[in-house]
């Protein structure tokens, strides 16, 4: 059952950050963390102790590909949800090296229902993952055939595997002309009407008007998030061909006050 994604109230300096990191990826491409740490760019990482060079994308495979309606269905929550290198579950994520204190997410002795009630984190971790955007990057089969026999058969390796087919591995960078598509959810995006978002014309954005409740983590762990679902379900019926999601984490009003 889908809700009304809440309104996210946004300060100038978050709506501005927002818009900055935005720009930043539209104009320069999507950079590793370990590139946009050396340049002292503004992002928000993940929770490993040192930033990365590699960027992480999970592959999705139209319904059509499959073998049944469940398989794909299994393929969609591997790659949103069900493991710790999922999409959502990693937009929960901030880094250790900026906060002035520890993460109270990180403090949770178990990622259960239970846990995250109890420590009031439930609210801190829907809005993290309600201040996120996808990037759709899709490749042909034959593309994908081309550049690597094995590809296609690795999910469980593509987000190391992926920057050799559809970046520069050399540069950790992954230009911007190969962005298909941008999915925001609707209440976030909302908050960028005073800002310059320089989009280009040929990425096309999908706004996201709802939430849905979802199962994080092995299935342990319920949390509304938005419903980047029935995005992504119409450009795989669309394009008709696999597409690689990554997510981008933007900062939240917590975000301000916890980190340097």
């Amino acid at each position: 059952m889908s809700e009304v994604l809440p309104k996210i109230n946004a300060t100038a300096e978050v709506a501005a950050q927002r818009a900055e990191i935005i720009n930043s990826i539209l104009k320069d491409g999507l950079k590793s963390a370990g590139r946009l740490r050396r340049e002292s760019s503004l992002y928000f990482g993940s929770g490993d102790l040192s930033p990365k060079d590699f960027i992480s994308f999970r592959l999705i495979f139209p319904p059509h590909l499959h073998e049944n309606l469940q398989a794909f269905s299994n393929n969609l929550e591997d790659a949103l949800y069900l493991r710790n290198i999922s999409v959502l579950p990693v937009m929960t994520e901030r880094p250790s090296y900026r906060l002035k204190e520890p993460d109270p997410i990180d403090q949770l002795p178990a990622w259960s229902q239970e846990e995250v009630d109890k420590n009031g984190a439930k609210e801190i971790l829907e809005a993290r993952i309600s201040s996120s955007f996808l990037i759709v990057i899709n490749e042909t089969m034959d593309e994908l055939m081309k550049k690597s026999s094995h590809f296609l058969f690795t999910s469980r390796k593509e987000r190391f595997e992926g920057l050799e087919t559809i970046g520069k591995p050399k540069e950790h960078i992954v230009p911007s002309d190969r962005f298909s598509y941008l999915i925001f959810p609707q209440t976030v995006w909302a908050n960028y009407q005073n800002q310059k978002i320089q989009t280009d014309r040929n990425i096309r954005t999908r706004l996201v008007a709802q939430s849905i409740k979802r199962k994080l983590l092995t299935r342990t762990l319920s949390l509304s998030v938005p419903d980047y679902e029935s995005a992504l379900l119409e450009i795989l019926n669309e394009r008709k061909e696999p597409i690689w999601i990554h997510g981008v984490r933007l900062p939240t009003e917590d975000d301000i006050k916890r980190l340097k």
